[in-house]
């Protein structure tokens, strides 16, 4: 159920539309990640030819900030999907309208996996994994909108029956993330840095894509088997 090839030829189908609807959004936050990651790069070899520990505090910090883009990123372009689908709301309606409570869940699913992930690391891995549709349940989730269900909660109803499945394809989409990810300075090489984002790009659009797919078609199985329409 969570491999399917038919959902992925929907969702590799689905990026022109979606790229085009939003395509300078998208682009925009897609390059500003490619920029932290650039100025990481050159940093490490301005210390390594240096030899000094200098500036291991600028790294820190850019590291720091790029991740709290990449997940505040990860917020906008799952709301964008959602909205793509909606087509209900305005863009920046939609967007405005879950931002916060979008930014809250993700919160709550990041802290409560880490404290799980305290005494050990496996159940902070398999809590991660069951709040994968968090946002997707904020964004699309008629019943949380009303303020009926729990985000975290209807997330891990979702995936109960998924998690082998769901932890493989996470791992899949981790290393072809990482296989894509450009050991090359943009000085040195432009060209291969670009083929390299432009995959990466696209890869982020299947899997965002993928997991909305995924979404959809885990809750109508979830409201097939409790008896609701």
């Amino acid at each position: 159920m969570v491999f399917s090839l038919q959902r992925t030829r929907q969702a590799v189908l689905k990026i022109p539309a979606f790229v085009l609807e939003y395509s300078w959004l998208l682009i925009g936050m897609h390059l500003t990640g490619v920029l932290f990651n650039q100025w990481m790069m050159i940093l490490q070899e301005k210390r390594m030819q240096e030899k000094s520990d200098d500036l291991i505090f600028l790294m820190f910090a850019i590291a720091f900030i790029g991740f709290i883009f990449q997940s505040f990123t990860k917020v906008i372009w799952t709301f964008l999907v959602c909205a793509h689908f909606s087509k209900n709301k305005s863009t920046t309606q939609f967007v405005k309208t879950h931002l916060e409570l979008g930014l809250i869940e993700s919160l709550r699913a990041f802290f409560r996996a880490i404290l799980w992930g305290i005494p050990l690391i496996i159940p902070g891995i398999l809590k991660m994994i069951r709040y994968q549709f968090v946002l997707f349940v904020v964004g699309r989730n008629l019943n949380y909108q009303k303020g009926q269900v729990d985000a975290l909660d209807e997330s891990s109803h979702l995936t109960k029956n998924h998690m082998w499945g769901l932890l493989f394809l996470i791992i899949i989409f981790g290393v072809l993330s990482f296989m894509l990810t450009p050991d090359l300075s943009f000085l040195k090489d432009p060209m291969g840095v670009f083929i390299y984002e432009f995959l990466g790009f696209f890869l982020t659009c299947v899997q965002i894509l993928y997991f909305y797919l995924l979404y959809e078609d885990l809750t109508a199985i979830s409201a097939s088997s409790r008896g609701t329409p």
